[in-house]
């Protein structure tokens, strides 16, 4: 047998007890009161069914099941009515005789409904295309209310009521629906996790059957003791009730009974009061409640000892009440409190230790950066040395040198201080050193020019290379007589071409830095060659993007404006 709480046992021992009681009833006194069993049976139906409205969670099976017990209830009514009320009146008791099998056509369909929606949910639509059995329904309906004009339900002969066709039709779709939602639900309870229980619904079903066959062997109600014993409506709407109410012990339809058991062995600390601020529904350990603490805590949390408070909220038909234990999180924020002093110190360590790194990789980056630009400027460093190094007045000739490599020291340093945070530089940068650069060529009486034609956008470090070949050409320059330089920075939609024209055959290239891997590198191209008796070195470099308005003014340092 299935667990059942001591309150489920009571109510099913208590419904038993009464339907045995009318049940019994008539074999040992004749009531004086007509119809005393069919208002009894009545009432039993009426109380089952609002239970059933209470217990019922799933809404799909409710709404078919609660209705189907309401038309149970209204057999044994019409009955009364019709046997024991307007039994003088022949042509209402007859009208109410054809009413009576209205609720016997729908109680069949309407539980046929709620055994499809058993162990299904409301948007799986379980009923379907189920719904066109109301055609049929109709129908029997429609032949059994206008059984006058045809008689092919029901009439009455010599020994006593003689069935058509029409009823035997009825009671084929009665039988069929019954025993197709008897096997529905039993199928589904041995797919359950009731399957273990699957023949307590079989065994319940076997009293009102064996009743059902005996009034269906007798002809009619069995007589014991030369009294009725039962009526068919009573033992229909038994077999029914016993069929559901097992699969709801079972746990096949789910039920909301024994809230009660619930919260007492619930350990949530709540109740449930109602409007008068009596407690209905508590767990063990939420202490003791009464109307005034419920009332004082709806408007503000009342204290009952150290880190406990209780609260109430409104809800539908009452109040809900619960304790609330902060001691445990009072401990615990403090320990939370000590553990963030300590990671906070520890953090403050850490973010020292980080910017010490920090700064010390940025000194390190510096170092390396003027490392590398000491390194790349060191033969002009030592050129200079060597112009003024004998202790004597420098010449003319000595300074202009002297103002010439320091012009390319101070813009190669910028260049390189740039490129460390741009990966790129615009063509603009290249002809600012290079321009001034002519400008102290220009002392040493060369004739110098420079022409921009469009900008663009290149890897720092090809214009790098590209002021690297300028001054290294340059200087190759300066060791002959002085002549005249034509430097021309053309834009290209793709290239960029860096043209140096000298009035003679233009120098070598001198510098170890200027290696072939390096040019490669960065995808340029070095040209030297000689035309109409002027000498031509071009390099040439792919452009990183194009640039039609660069947007700001490259960094022109102090250098001068022009060359001469």
């Amino acid at each position: 047998m299935p667990p059942m709480s001591k309150k489920t046992r009571r109510a099913i021992i208590a419904a038993v007890t009464a339907f045995l009681f009318f049940f019994l009833l008539p074999l040992f006194w004749d009531v004086p009161i007509t119809g005393f069993h069919s208002f009894c049976y009545g009432i039993l139906l009426l109380a089952w069914m609002e239970t059933l409205r209470g217990r019922l969670s799933n809404t799909l099976i409710r709404r078919r099941v609660v209705p189907a017990v309401f038309l149970l209830f209204c057999l044994p009514v019409l009955r009364l009515f019709r046997y024991s009320i307007f039994e003088e009146i022949p042509d209402l008791a007859r009208a109410l005789w054809y009413i009576y099998y209205i609720p016997m056509i729908t109680v069949p369909l309407l539980f046929f409904y709620a055994a499809l929606c058993v162990d299904r949910r409301e948007e799986d639509k379980p009923i379907g295309k189920a719904r066109i059995l109301w055609l049929p329904a109709g129908c029997l309906m429609a032949a059994i209310l206008t059984n006058d004009r045809h008689g092919l339900a029901l009439s009455l002969g010599e020994k006593g009521v003689v069935h058509g066709p029409v009823y035997w039709i009825y009671v084929c779709w009665a039988a069929t629906l019954t025993f197709a939602a008897y096997g529905i639900l039993l199928v589904r309870c041995r797919r359950s996790a009731s399957r273990n229980l699957w023949y307590i619904p079989i065994l319940c079903t076997l009293p009102p059957l064996f009743l059902l066959g005996w009034y269906v062997a007798s002809g009619g109600s069995p007589v014991v003791f030369g009294k009725k014993f039962y009526n068919f409506q009573e033992v229909y709407a038994l077999l029914y009730f016993c069929y559901w109410e097992s699969l709801i012990e079972i746990g096949l339809i789910p039920s909301s009974a024994d809230y009660d058991a619930i919260f007492r062995l619930g350990s949530w600390s709540a109740a449930l009061a109602d409007m008068g601020g009596r407690v209905v529904y508590y767990s063990k350990d939420v202490g003791e409640m009464t109307p005034a603490l419920i009332r004082a805590a709806a408007e503000r949390p009342v204290p009952v000892g150290r880190g406990r408070w209780i609260r109430s909220r409104p809800i539908s038909g009452g109040s809900v009440i619960w304790t609330e234990d902060l001691s445990e999180i009072a401990r615990l924020n403090d320990e939370l409190l000590r553990v963030n002093e300590a990671l906070s110190a520890e953090n403050a360590v850490l973010e020292a230790e980080n910017e010490i790194k920090q700064t010390k990789a940025r000194y390190e980056a510096a170092n390396r950066l003027w490392d590398g630009i000491v390194d790349e400027i060191r033969p002009q460093l030592r050129a200079i040395g060597g112009l003024l190094g004998d202790g004597g007045v420098p010449s003319d000739e000595a300074l202009a040198d002297c103002a010439f490599l320091g012009a390319y020291i101070k813009r190669r340093s910028n260049l390189s201080l740039i490129a460390e945070d741009a990966p790129t530089l615009s063509s603009e940068e290249l002809g600012l050193a290079i321009r001034e650069s002519l400008s102290y060529l220009s002392l040493r009486g060369m004739l110098c020019d420079i022409r921009e034609i469009g900008s663009a956008v290149l890897g720092a470090e090809a214009v790098e290379l590209a002021y690297e070949i300028f001054e290294d050409a340059a200087e190759g320059s300066l060791k002959e007589e002085p002549g005249s330089l034509l430097v021309t920075l053309m834009a290209a939609p793709s290239r960029f071409t860096m043209t140096l024209l000298f009035e003679d055959t233009p120098p070598a290239l001198r510098s170890p830095r200027l290696t072939e891997e390096r040019i490669a590198a960065v995808g340029a191209k070095i040209s030297s060659f000689g035309e109409d008796g002027a000498g031509i070195l071009r390099f040439e470099v792919p452009c990183a993007a194009s640039v039609e308005d660069p947007g700001h003014a490259p960094d022109g340092g102090d250098g001068k404006g022009g060359a001469a």
